[in-house]
């Protein structure tokens, strides 16, 4: 009995760390680290405003008139400076997946006999993808690193209930045995 639990908390003091140190394996450095950038704006027709970081290492490879012509000649325009969904939006997907995902483990808990793992997988998939197709731009990169921390936690702390609910039916099965 004492050996089931030690591997459970083996198990979650495992993923816990695993999950905590996961950002620090997405860590972009610059491509050129002695590019120097300047920030420009530009202006559409309709009279919005955008920003865009521009690097003295273009204007040396592609000859131009200016930053702005160069960026509409090649087209980079419309998919560099593309807008995400706002964080609001993303953190009401986080919290609706970290809802839908612990509904799912929560119902029916107490006539569960196996560990449930292929909807909640399904679900983890469908939020990743969704964070994919959504966020062209990748501005919200935080948003797959905390579905896969929360779903990792969630799921870990599901297998502790589970096995605890699992040696409790054995030792009431005994104890009723004899």
């Amino acid at each position: 009995m004492f050996q089931g639990k030690k591997k459970i908390w083996f198990a979650l003091g495992f993923f816990l760390a695993l999950t905590l140190g996961i950002d620090r394996f997405f860590v972009f450095p610059e491509k050129n680290i002695l590019a120097v950038s300047q920030v420009e704006e530009f202006q559409f027709e309709d009279g919005e405003v955008f920003q865009a970081e521009v690097s003295d290492n273009l204007s040396n490879s592609y000859p131009r008139i200016d930053n702005q012509a160069w960026y509409v000649e090649t087209g980079k325009a419309s998919k560099a400076f593309r807008q995400g969904l706002p964080v609001e939006i993303w953190i009401f997907l986080l919290a609706t997946y970290l809802g839908i995902l612990i509904f799912n483990l929560a119902y029916d808990f107490s006539r569960t006999r196996k560990p449930r793992w292929v909807w909640e997988s399904i679900l983890t998939l469908l939020a990743l993808g969704a964070w994919f197709v959504l966020d062209s731009p990748r501005e919200a990169l935080w948003f797959p690193l905390y579905v896969l921390k929360l779903g990792l936690i969630t799921y870990v702390a599901y297998l502790v209930l589970f096995q605890n609910k699992k040696e409790l039916e054995e030792e009431t099965e005994q104890g009723s045995l004899f």
